[in-house]
């Protein structure tokens, strides 16, 4: 039994939920990749200068060798607004576009027009439909709100978010090592978020 499979199931057993109730982000048996083609000390990111690890989460720029960092390829665009407010390094949307071509993160409120034909947003309001009972075939690309629930209703505001339909993903139970404060494994980090939606709900446009 691998490392990783362990630490899952500790986590199911703290929780006391059975683990067939959890969804799990990754096959049960991974190993995990050595760590020796990674970075052993910080140097300047070529694009600002500042001292980095393994990326620069304002360039969005990986550090060291970028061929043994994996492209993942989606079925549908994805752009992930975050709030100003929230530090960037601390969010795991950044790793978005470190490794997909087809995550953008866009910064509020400087957002782009959107063809609400073409273009879903993923949010959880009052009107939101269940993500399963829309057609997914005519969506080129679908938004994730990054922010806290106090910055979301400003977001929503935004003139070019207006007239987009809203989905929710169905309440699901996550295998990640640790949950959320005050919202427990039902709840999900920005980039699960993403794998939920553009991985495990049907066929987008684009596929």
């Amino acid at each position: 039994q691998s490392t990783w499979g362990k630490i899952i199931r500790e986590a199911m057993v703290r929780a006391g939920i059975a683990q067939d109730a959890f969804i799990h982000p990754f096959p049960i048996d991974l190993s995990v990749a050595p760590a020796d083609t990674l970075p052993k000390s910080r140097s300047p990111c070529p694009k600002c200068g500042r001292s980095r690890m393994w990326y620069c989460s304002d360039c969005l720029e990986v550090m060291g060798d970028k061929s043994v960092v994996p492209k993942v390829e989606l079925p549908v665009m994805v752009d992930i607004i975050r709030h100003p407010a929230e530090k960037i390094s601390k969010s795991t949307a950044v790793h978005g576009p470190l490794l997909s071509p087809h995550i953008k993160l866009i910064t509020f409120p400087e957002l782009p027009t959107y063809n609400p034909s073409t273009t879903l947003m993923l949010y959880p309001s009052e009107d939101a439909k269940a993500i399963k009972d829309v057609d997914l075939s005519q969506y080129e690309k679908v938004l994730f709100i990054d922010c806290t629930w106090t910055q979301g209703a400003g977001i929503l505001a935004h003139e070019n978010l207006q007239n987009l339909t809203a989905v929710k993903l169905e309440r699901e139970t996550t295998a990640f090592w640790r949950s959320l404060r005050h919202f427990g494994f039902s709840s999900f980090f920005s980039l699960r978020v993403v794998q939920n939606t553009t991985c495990g709900t049907g066929s987008f446009g684009n596929n």
